[in-house]
């Protein structure tokens, strides 16, 4: 969501001060840095009131100084704190500083005080949904769309109307991506349709709705209906990475990874930063059986976003199915020394470790994987097969049983129980884990190695002894 734009100060002055009528001037015009020096001026003979503060903190934050805009604002709170205006401005730098839980406590303070600051509720509903706070999103835009249904025109100005039907308009179009999101695709597309017919097409939202509504209609099963409208919008704004990225979205979803990639190259040469459509490039190429391409285009990802943990696990993940061990801890290494309690990372570096017989460091990093996520089936497993490469069958056995009582009859974690019985000894069960195993993926190559010792061991016992 784009940062909140500062509304135009409507705080009064008293009497007619000429560096407060020159510094409100120079505002409306965008001259920033001189209405500063007049608000300045004025603060050194009135004190600081809280009009002069709010004046002089948009000032500043429009030369770039979230930071110092906001103490300005919380002073201007301080002296005045029934003002929701300075409230919904407190919240929109604390946007523009990224720190989103503090945007939308302070927009939750402005809508107590005005119930009918909408921008507010819009922004606060906006901000719940890029914190994927999705259920409490939802909540905000239906309060929002039914407090602008409860408004009525009267002798309201058009532009006042026209603002109206734009914030509906926008409600009724986060309701739908918050619906989208929350997997309910069938249900997003009565908001977004209503949001559609509301915004004029020459809006400059109204593509970014139009592709969004195009990602509910695939998630729906109308992958050619949502194609469309994904093209559609894309006819009116062809230089938004955003909407080729949806493009490729809805076709990599539909299982057409091979067609998707176009779609997130365009994305990515109109946005290099775009993590997000790396990432989905990646798991394009990958799919399509370009490792190399793949490999690339998470790298990309994690350049433009260091902390982005799927694309760590993904990229890890294919460096170890091609066998690149090294590599897929020169890749979690640098993500793992920022981001120490990723389960799922440690579970990887551990089976690059485990590949490359360092049992020691595989051991402490599926120790780590387990303590972070106890119930994990696969760090259950693969902490277990290490404990047997280290002669530790017997505490390995424990950690087998629950990982298969967590995801029962799985070939890979039968395969690797197994070892673990026949490493102990325990022949016979072995064979029946190992034959369970193979029932249900006959090419486990756990099971079929097991078997073979078997029938090794077998063959040895019953050849005679010279």
């Amino acid at each position: 969501m784009a940062a909140p734009t500062i509304p135009v100060p409507t705080l009064p002055s008293s009497g007619a001060d000429p560096d407060l009528r020159d510094g409100l001037e120079f505002l409306r015009g965008g001259r920033f840095a001189d209405a500063e020096v007049c608000f300045r001026s004025a603060m050194v003979r009135f004190g600081e009131r809280p009009d002069i503060l709010h004046f002089l903190a948009v000032c500043v934050v429009n030369r770039g100084d979230a930071a110092a805009a906001e103490k300005l604002w919380r002073k201007a709170i301080k002296r005045d704190p029934d003002e929701a205006m300075l409230h919904f401005n407190l919240g929109a730098v604390q946007h523009r500083q990224g720190r989103l839980d503090d945007a939308v406590k302070s927009w939750r303070q402005t809508v107590r005080l005005d119930g009918n600051y909408h921008e507010a509720r819009l922004r606060m509903a906006g901000t719940l949904a890029e914190l994927e706070r999705h259920a409490d999103a939802q909540s905000a835009y239906r309060e929002l769309i039914t407090a602008l249904e409860a408004a009525t025109d009267g002798d309201a100005a058009p532009e006042v109307v026209a603002q109206r039907w734009h914030l509906t308009a926008m409600a009724q179009a986060g309701l739908g991506y918050v619906l989208y999101r929350l997997g309910q695709p069938a249900d997003a597309l009565a908001p977004f349709n209503a949001a559609i017919a509301a915004m004029p097409a020459t809006a400059p939202e109204w593509p970014g709705i139009q592709a969004d509504r195009g990602l509910a209609l695939a998630a729906a099963g109308n992958v050619e209906d949502g194609l469309a409208a994904v093209d559609e919008a894309l006819s009116v704004a062809p230089d938004r990475a955003a909407l080729h990225h949806s493009r490729g979205h809805v076709l990599f979803h539909a299982g057409r990874a091979a067609e998707a990639i176009a779609s997130l190259q365009r994305a990515m040469e109109l946005d290099s930063s775009r993590a997000d459509s790396a990432r989905l490039l990646g798991l394009a190429h990958e799919r399509s059986g370009d490792p190399v391409g793949a490999m690339q285009a998470f790298e990309t990802a994690l350049k433009a976003r260091p902390g982005f943990s799927e694309v760590a696990q993904d990229a890890s993940s294919l460096a170890i199915d091609r066998g690149e061990f090294g590599r897929a801890l020169d890749l979690l290494k640098p993500y793992l020394e920022q981001h120490r309690d990723d389960a799922k990372a440690w579970n990887n570096a551990g089976i690059a470790f485990l590949m490359l017989n360092e049992l020691e460091r595989a051991h402490a990093a599926f120790k780590r994987a387990h303590r972070l996520t106890p119930d994990d089936p696969l760090v259950l497993t693969n902490y277990g097969r290490t404990l047997t490469r280290m002669d530790r069958a017997q505490e390995a056995a424990p950690l087998h049983r629950r990982a298969l009582e967590l995801l029962p009859g799985d070939p890979r974690l039968l395969g690797h129980y197994g070892n673990c019985l026949l490493v102990r000894g325990h022949i016979e069960e072995a064979r029946r884990v190992y034959e369970n195993a193979l029932i249900v993926d006959p090419d486990n190559a756990d099971a079929r190695a097991g078997m073979e010792q078997l029938r090794a061991m077998s063959n040895a016992a019953a050849t005679p002894q010279a």
